[in-house]
């Protein structure tokens, strides 16, 4: 975990609408959330699950707000590396 409920996290599966991220806690519901990948520009959603996981991590599955995202990883998927953080404007 980093400082202000920000959390380095790995992507399981992404797209234009949305993303699968693990994660070290749970999230609600109707959270928003902030993805930013290596390199690349932020993108803000909402939780839309969140189911735990054997090894006690969690996966969220988070849906972009407003317009589809087009990262560069999702040309070429390679395990991308995100950093995940409360909204603030929650």
């Amino acid at each position: 975990m980093v400082a202000d409920g920000e959390e380095r996290t790995y992507t399981d599966n992404i797209s234009s609408r949305g993303v699968r991220v693990y994660s070290n806690r749970p999230w609600q519901l109707g959270d928003a959330v902030q993805v930013t990948p290596r390199n690349e520009g932020p993108a803000r959603g909402n939780v839309v699950y969140c189911q735990t996981l054997e090894d006690g991590r969690f996966v969220i599955g988070v849906k972009f707000q407003d317009r589809p995202v087009m990262w560069s990883a999702m040309r070429r998927y390679d395990g991308l590396q995100s950093l995940l953080a409360k909204s603030k404007s929650s």
